[in-house]
């Protein structure tokens, strides 16, 4: 279950980086200093190669999450699927 829920949430992180790469109109390269990674750790990153670190993700939520209550309320939804799918 456990491989299952990182698999998904990494996917969904993904989509997240996607999102507002495209809503700010960056480069990848862009996003991967203001994330603090080098731009092929960032590809591997959107691609779903790999997940995020905490900083990465910290980062993230403070340079593009307008709304934190929803980015969690959200999160909270994708792992409450992900225990309904298991159980």
């Amino acid at each position: 279950m456990r491989k299952l829920s990182k698999e998904i949430l990494k996917e969904w992180f993904n989509n997240q980086l996607i999102q507002a790469r495209a809503e700010n109109n960056f480069t990848q390269l862009q996003m991967s200093e203001l994330l603090l990674m080098d731009e092929r750790s960032y590809i591997d990153l959107e691609h779903g190669k790999t997940g995020c670190s905490a900083l990465t993700l910290v980062l993230f939520i403070i340079y593009f999450v307008k709304d934190k209550n929803e980015f969690f309320d959200t999160l909270k939804n994708e792992l409450k699927k992900i225990n309904e799918d298991v159980a």
